[in-house]
């Protein structure tokens, strides 16, 4: 699915504190998705936080659950991608009974490990190239970047890199934090990292052209579960590499 939404965090009656389980009720202002509780992903002041959410049709109002996060945002808009489905709503006969669903919910969540894997030089990072992996991260709970040799470089962009691989892995790991595995690649077989990891998904650049075009024929001759998307460019006319 991973439909995008932003919305701002109202009050609700704060009965997820009353069952242990504290939540934020975001406002949405149309039925854009189905009424159903979902794997989410949110992104509030810079940091991406995994999240169940239950949709609220009628109210249009999205009630969450959220992990590691006990900071009030009320009137704050938030960023959320909507990442699948978890299972249908339902009624429930008591407190205990919807107490008892929100804690499966929740480990099933936390149980769950979908990859996004990136691809990229990252040679004189920018914040470029920061937007283009908290999105990606964004759709999924771990990403891995993989960092083009300096030999597949000279290959396919006829130059060398200005840092050698060794340096680029440095300099990406202390920038960006948030980034779950940064490795070097191989030479002959990038789509070895599929077989690896099996992501979920696969985040290309809106520029990245070298093999993308091979990407949806190997997913279906290996018959993986593997969606590729494409991130959109922040600021281009100024974050390039080449133009940097």
């Amino acid at each position: 699915m991973y439909t995008l939404i932003k919305g701002k965090v109202i009050e609700g009656k704060k009965l997820g504190r009353t069952l242990g389980f504290r939540t934020a009720n975001v406002e949405i202002t149309d039925n854009i998705i189905a009424e159903w509780t979902y794997k989410i992903n949110g992104l509030i002041h810079g940091e991406i936080y995994r999240w169940v959410w239950v949709y609220l049709k009628n109210s249009l109002v999205f009630e969450a659950h959220f992990f590691d996060f006990n900071t009030d945002i009320y009137d704050e808009e938030i960023e959320v991608m909507v990442l699948y489905k978890i299972r249908d709503n339902k009624k429930f006969e008591g407190l205990e009974a919807l107490k008892t669903q929100i804690q499966e919910d929740v480990e099933m969540v936390q149980k769950t490990e979908d990859y996004v894997l990136t691809f990229g030089t990252f040679d004189i990072l920018h914040p470029g190239h920061e937007y283009y992996l908290k999105n990606a991260k964004m759709h999924g709970d771990k990403i891995v970047t993989i960092l083009a040799t300096d030999a597949n470089v000279l290959r396919f962009k006829g130059r060398l890199p200005r840092h050698n691989q060794e340096t680029r892995l440095q300099n990406i790991q202390s920038s960006f934090k948030f980034l779950d595995s940064v490795l070097i690649g191989e030479w002959n077989n990038p789509f070895g990292w599929l077989e690896i990891y099996k992501p979920k998904v696969i985040c290309l650049g809106y520029d990245q052209l070298w093999f993308s075009d091979k990407l949806d024929a190997y997913i279906e001759k290996e018959n993986l579960d593997t969606k590729v998307l494409r991130i959109q460019p922040f600021r281009e006319d100024i974050y390039k590499s080449s133009k940097l």
